[in-house]
């Protein structure tokens, strides 16, 4: 992911979570 859709990462985290 990248540190300017820093959101985005952490939405990604908690699919995968």
């Amino acid at each position: 992911w990248t540190e300017r859709d820093g959101r985005r990462c952490l939405w990604n985290f908690a699919l995968t979570y």
